[in-house]
């Protein structure tokens, strides 16, 4: 097991999804719209999957949120929940589910972050890179929910 530093007090949005897919690349646009505010202590980290090798940037932050698309919901609501902290099945995969990689990361590591799910309901996955309206103000919601999440734990930790 290899050891990492501490954790840093260092929140970790991690926004992922397919662009090709219309509203599946909601949790891309939630990155980048807070990439874009530049919120003192949180590091953003975009993809189209969740692979093993993103266990080394869990192992060095305090909390980690995981930004999505989700489809059993009403389109453009939106959610914040912390992750359940349940073990997942043991197997061996090149795409990770949220819950898998942050036990990755304790394994590996022997650190699990406090983890969250940020997810943005959608109503299509078609072949396009325009999202719908629903999910444009899915993204701004989640936005909004971001920054105040951020905002509350940063007081909560002073």
């Amino acid at each position: 097991m290899t050891q990492s530093p501490p954790a840093q007090e260092q929140v970790l949005l991690i926004g992922y999804g397919n662009e090709l897919r219309g509203d599946d690349a909601v949790g891309l646009h939630v990155g980048r719209s807070i990439e874009a505010l530049r919120l003192p202590g949180v590091q953003v980290h975009l993809c189209s999957q969740l692979t093993p090798e993103l266990a080394e940037l869990l192992a060095g932050v305090k909390t980690v949120v995981f930004a999505d698309a989700a489809v059993s919901g009403r389109p453009g609501a939106v959610e914040l929940c912390p992750l359940p902290h349940r073990p997942e099945s043991a197997s061996f995969h090149h795409v990770l589910s949220p819950g898998a990689l942050v036990q990755l990361c304790e394994a590996a590591f022997g650190h699990r972050p406090d983890a969250f799910m940020l997810r943005i309901h959608i109503s299509q996955c078609e072949f396009g890179v325009e999202l719908s309206n629903e999910a444009q103000q899915g993204v701004a919601k989640a936005v909004a929910l971001f920054t105040e999440f951020c905002s509350v734990r940063s007081v909560q930790e002073m």
